[in-house]
């Protein structure tokens, strides 16, 4: 389904500035709630459908918090996704099962590093653009397996 990405944004800034500034979920809901509204195309209202696809985001939240500790160079350790996702997008697989294969592993740490750098490069800061820029020589720099 396309989003009217602008007819939303002034949707939201309604219902935001119509509740002291502050935008709360429940309030969206509420006023997508009317046939006619705006918003209201957005959202699963058949309740069957609706609970189904949030017991589908519940388990993505369980996968992605489910973390394991890993050793890395230096001799520390860092905390890392146990399951990340599969390069087709259509499930998951363990970080163990990645690093045994060294193009999954490239394909990974690229992917990674490119989700950064858009990240970073949405922000105006000087920091994070120094970062993103350190990110981008990285990346260019990893070698293909």
């Amino acid at each position: 389904m396309s989003i009217d990405r602008i007819a939303a944004q002034s949707e939201l800034k309604r219902i935001c500035d119509e509740n002291g500034g502050v935008l709360r979920v429940e309030d969206v809901v509420d006023a997508a709630r009317p046939h006619n509204s705006l918003l209201h195309r957005y959202f699963e209202w058949n309740d069957s459908v609706a609970a189904e696809k949030y017991r589908m985001e519940q388990a993505r939240h369980l996968i992605k918090i489910i973390v394991v500790p890993m050793a890395v160079e230096d001799g520390g350790i860092v905390t890392v996704p146990l399951y990340v996702h599969e390069e087709d997008g259509q499930g998951y697989t363990t970080i163990y099962d990645v690093l045994d294969d060294k193009t999954r592993t490239y394909n990974l740490v690229y992917q990674t590093i490119t989700q950064a750098i858009n990240i970073l490069n949405r922000c105006s800061e000087k920091k994070t653009q120094k970062l993103a820029s350190l990110l981008e020589k990285h990346r260019s720099q990893l070698k293909k397996p």
